[in-house]
């Protein structure tokens, strides 16, 4: 009975060995992963650090980009346009309203609304909006309605140079229901960040 009883506390503690010795190897295995993918997650946020993705939900064709780097912000306007729009239907879907005309947001508003011409999708820009300021009641209610209700087809960007404020309601709205980003200047101190804005630059214009 006696040898029984040991025979089997000696195979018992062989598998917790192996137990243990496989944990470990797993847990040091999960420790190289984990190392790897903080030296990756770390590159990547050095690389790209001068656009800062503040709000993504990929789901919203709503965009509010904002920053002092034109550079950055004009090539991701681009890159929109490029996804959006059908080159051969791009005169009939892409509208962009100046922000001195007081009808410019009255007719975005509706022009998002209206399906796109032909193939490809719609894009309504609205540059240095005023609808990132105090609006109206009426084109708050408007905007509160028509946010949630954009046709897939359709993309409403709206660009600034200045972060927007908060406090104003129809930022609110649209911070509900828009992808975020930032653009701002490389600090001069960032000098490799600079060389290679200026090398993009470069072989963009040739």
């Amino acid at each position: 009975m006696t040898n029984g009883n040991t025979s089997f506390q000696c195979n018992h503690l062989e598998s917790s060995a192996h137990i243990l010795g496989f944990l470990k190897v797993e847990t040091t295995n999960l420790r190289s992963k984990f190392r790897h993918l903080e030296r990756t997650s770390s590159s990547s946020f050095r690389t790209n650090a001068h656009v800062r993705q503040l709000y993504c939900r990929t789901t919203m064709p709503t965009y509010l980009y904002f920053g002092e780097n034109e550079f950055f912000l004009t090539r991701t306007i681009k890159q929109l346009k490029t996804h959006t729009l059908d080159q051969q239907w791009a005169n009939f879907n892409y509208t962009e309203y100046p922000p001195e005309s007081k009808e410019t947001i009255p007719q975005a508003l509706s022009d998002i609304m209206t399906p796109p011409v032909g193939s490809g999708g719609r894009l309504v820009h609205l540059p240095n909006s005023t609808l990132l300021g105090v609006c109206s009641k009426e084109i708050l209610l408007q905007l509160e309605s028509i946010l949630p209700k954009i046709p897939s087809t359709n993309t409403l960007l709206i660009t600034n140079t200045h972060k927007p404020d908060a406090r104003n309601k129809s930022v609110k709205l649209l911070l509900e229901y828009a992808q975020v980003q930032e653009f701002p200047l490389i600090p001069q101190w960032q000098t490799q960040a600079l060389i290679q804005q200026a090398r993009t630059l470069a072989d963009e214009v040739v």
